[in-house]
């Protein structure tokens, strides 16, 4: 699995993401738990719902999409459960020639939670999609220990904002340009 770990606020994602756009025509779609068999599809990712702003006060909690070749059919599992709902889901497990963001951003309390764009396929769209994130990543972000920063949430790094990966973590854990 590849992966990139990151702390990013709104503008932040937006690096990212248009460099990614620039470099291929791609599309974005809800990953996990769909409300109907029909996926929702953006163009662009500053149309994605509340980029920038963590849906969730953890890293995991955050909501994913995919990010695929605009020509891919988005592929949605059908499942039956036991009692009698019809569930649909999307999973890069299903859409091999996707990646998978989760983008993070901020929280309630300023904090900013991390992100990650990652990839479990080795598909060589998928490998290519990688390899346009990490370039966007390097060129714009600035490495600091295990995660790439954004040039906004460097700034509230040195500022005294927390980045972390989970706002009800110890503080301890929370990611520093030095040791302490």
């Amino acid at each position: 699995m590849k992966r990139i770990n990151f702390f990013a606020t709104k503008d932040d994602l937006l690096l990212i993401l248009k460099r990614l756009e620039a470099s291929r025509p791609i599309k974005y779609t809800r990953a996990g738990r769909l409300i109907g068999p029909v996926p929702e599809i953006w163009k662009s990712g500053g149309d994605l719902p509340q980029l920038g702003e963590a849906t969730g006060n953890q890293a995991v909690a955050c909501d994913p999409f995919l990010v695929l070749e605009e020509a891919s059919t988005v592929h949605v599992e059908s499942k039956r459960m036991f009692n009698g709902q019809e569930r649909f889901d999307v999973y890069q497990y299903m859409n091999p020639t996707s990646i998978e963001l989760r983008p993070g951003g901020e929280w309630t309390d300023g904090t900013v939670i991390s992100g990650q764009i990652a990839t479990m396929s080795t598909s060589p769209i998928s490998q290519a999609l990688m390899r346009s994130a990490h370039g966007a990543v390097k060129k714009h972000f600035t490495r600091v220990r295990a995660f790439w920063v954004g040039p906004e949430s460097l700034v509230a790094l040195r500022s005294g904002k927390r980045l972390t990966q989970a706002v009800q973590s110890p503080t301890e854990f929370d990611l520093r340009e030095a040791a302490i």
